[in-house]
């Protein structure tokens, strides 16, 4: 299973419970990196890919229904006891720093980074999709 979140340039990925950004060429990034595979998600991110064609699946417990090659769009969730059935992890990140009170770090998880593409978003200047592995 690949998770999929994003964070801002010092890890932060959640303020008071709100995400941080809702960019839509990144949406178009992931719909695009997904190679028409399943995306889950949960219900208030459903609203984000409004605009793209993927095969997005949204459902409440959309990280445990998930299979091996599907990919999970987590933006509220606590996916740490989720990483033990990730074998590959993708961050959005974007150049700001924005409030935040939820951070995550892969390398704390034991993910390497082996992977880095850059892109202009709609709202961020700079994006860039960081691909990690186990």
């Amino acid at each position: 299973m690949t998770i999929v979140i994003c964070a801002d340039k010092n890890g932060g990925i959640l303020f008071n419970n709100r995400r941080q950004s809702r960019d839509s060429k990144l949406i178009e990034d992931l719909a695009a990196f997904a190679e028409n595979g399943r995306i889950f998600t949960f219900p208030y991110s459903e609203k984000l890919f409004s605009q793209v064609s993927c095969n997005l699946q949204v459902c409440e417990n959309y990280l445990e229904a998930a299979k091996d090659e599907d990919f999970c769009f987590a933006e509220r969730e606590d996916i740490v006891h989720h990483l033990s059935r990730a074998d590959r992890l993708v961050i959005y990140r974007w150049n700001k720093v924005y409030p935040a009170d939820r951070f995550f770090a892969p390398e704390a998880h034991g993910f390497r980074l082996v992977g880095k593409t850059d892109f202009c978003g709609s709202s961020h200047d700079n994006i860039d999709r960081e691909v990690y592995v186990k």
